[in-house]
C-alpha cells in the first residue's frame, strides 16, 4: 500500500464510536524485521492496551534507504497521508547509532534528529543498535557493539535470529525489566541517543498504555 492511500481508518479496528479516539504510534525504522517484530510481539502479549493505541511501524523496505533522513523522510511522507490527527497519536523515529554517529555520517544523524524533533516527532535511538535493547530485556549487562549484543542474547536465550524474533520471550515481565535498565543508564535525559552503551527505545514503550 502507497503512503498516497494511508489513511487512519484503515489502521484502526472497524468503525465504533468507542475507537473514535484511539491513538495511532507511526514508528519509522531503519529495520527491516526486528523493530516490526517486537511490536508485534508486545501486541499479542497484551504488553499494551490495542483498545486506546495501535502501533504502526514503517520499516525499512526493499530499496535499504536507512540512513536517519531517509527514515526520517519515511515518516513525514506517511504523517501527510494520514487524514486526521487526536491528540493521542505520536510520531516516533527508531534509529541506531552504529556507525551513524561517527565520520561523515554523523552530521547526517544530527541533522534527521534535529528536523524531527522541530517537527514534533520524538526519537527512540540504541547504541550501538536495536538489539541493545532486545538484551536488556535479559540482562543488565549492555553491550558495546551489535554483534556482541547479539551474541550474548543468545548465550541467554539460545538462539537469536533478527529476521524471526521469538515473540513468546518479549513478556510483560520482560518489557518492564528493559524499561527498567534502559531508564537506568540514561543518566542525561537532555541527550538526543545515547553516548554510551543503552537504548531510548523505553522512552516509547513505556508511552503505550498498559492493559488494567
Amino acid at each position: 500500500m502507497s503512503p498516497s492511500h494511508i489513511r487512519r481508518r484503515g489502521l484502526l479496528p472497524p468503525a465504533n464510536e468507542r475507537f473514535r479516539d484511539m491513538g495511532v504510534f507511526l514508528v519509522a525504522s531503519e529495520d527491516t524485521f526486528a523493530v516490526e517484530q517486537y511490536f508485534d510481539a508486545l501486541r499479542a502479549n497484551g504488553v499494551f492496551d490495542t483498545r486506546r493505541v495501535v502501533v504502526r511501524v514503517l520499516s525499512t523496505d526493499d530499496s535499504r534507504r536507512s540512513d536517519p533522513t531517509s527514515v526520517r523522510l519515511r515518516l513525514a511522507e506517511v504523517e501527510r497521508a494520514l487524514d486526521e490527527r487526536v491528540d493521542a497519536d505520536e510520531r516516533w523515529l527508531c534509529l541506531d547509532v552504529d556507525h551513524w554517529a561517527t565520520g561523515r555520517h554523523a552530521p547526517n544523524l544530527a541533522r534527521a534528529c534535529k528536523e524531527a524533533l522541530d517537527a514534533g516527532y520524538q526519537l527512540a535511538i540504541s547504541n550501538p543498535a536495536f538489539e541493545v535493547w532486545l538484551l536488556l530485556h535479559f540482562s543488565d549487562e549492555p553491550k558495546p557493539t551489535q554483534a556482541e549484543c547479539e551474541a550474548a542474547i543468545r548465550s541467554i536465550i539460545g538462539s537469536y535470529n533478527k529476521a524471526r524474533l521469538q515473540p513468546e520471550i518479549y513478556t510483560r515481565e520482560a518489557v518492564d525489566l528493559a524499561i527498567a535498565r534502559a531508564r537506568a543508564l540514561d543518566t542525561n535525559r537532555t541527550q538526543r541517543w545515547p553516548q554510551e552503551s543503552g537504548s531510548h527505545v523505553y522512552r516509547l514503550v513505556e508511552r503505550l498504555p498498559r492493559r488494567v
